[in-house]
């Protein structure tokens, strides 16, 4: 079970766990209660490769997403999500986009909302507005969504996401021609250089790195 699953790894949640790749796609009876547990050890975890898929998870709902999102580690440099034809809204969007602040390592993200009827465009636009200038790669897969087949072509790259973004800071501009570039401060590390969320591999569920 997931709660067992939870426990199991718990101890090295908090020590060293560095990439979790999480697939329960399908599983009907994982429902929000289940999402809890998971959000415990998220939140106490320094993982910097996070893999969940909860695709066709019928019993999740937006209070389960809003637990995981709230719950992910400003540790994480690389995140996938999959919310395929989960019966979600807005709500989990914006939980997102309210998390992003938080992550300040994060350097790709990919968000499955394959078939999520009730997710509009205002939520979009607000999550692709609050992506960070730091990011090397973004994709929102939003086919079969109710959303217009341009915003869903949009979304595909963060290359023509940029365009919904709100303006970069001209301090942050490294070539005033191009904004494919930013300005990190010293101290400042984006956990990967990967210019597109396509080259994502498969994992194992769990990896221990010491």
């Amino acid at each position: 079970s997931l709660a067992s699953f939870c426990q199991s790894i718990r101890v090295l949640a908090q020590s060293s766990l560095k990439l979790l790749d999480l697939d329960i796609s399908g599983v009907e009876k994982i429902g929000d209660k289940s999402m809890m547990l998971l959000a415990e050890v998220l939140e106490i975890s320094r993982i910097k490769n996070l893999f969940l898929s909860f695709r066709s998870c019928r019993a999740l709902s937006d209070a389960g997403v809003q637990a995981i999102v709230n719950a992910l580690p400003s540790s994480v440099t690389l995140l996938k999500m999959d919310l395929g034809d989960c019966e979600i809204s807005d709500a989990s969007v914006d939980a997102l986009s309210s998390q992003l602040q938080h992550m300040q390592h994060l350097g790709v993200i990919q968000v499955n909302l394959h078939g999520c009827k009730e997710v509009t465009e205002t939520s979009i636009s607000r999550f692709v507005g609050k992506l960070p200038w730091t990011l090397r790669g973004a994709k929102l897969d939003l086919s079969d969504t109710c959303l217009p087949k341009d915003i869903q072509r949009i979304c595909r790259r963060l290359t023509t996401m940029r365009s919904w973004m709100p303006s970069k800071p001209q301090s942050q501009i490294k070539n005033p021609t191009s904004t494919n570039f930013v300005q990190l401060e010293p101290d400042e590390k984006v956990g990967l250089e990967l210019q597109s969320v396509d080259l994502f591999l498969h994992r194992g569920v769990v990896q221990n790195v010491s």
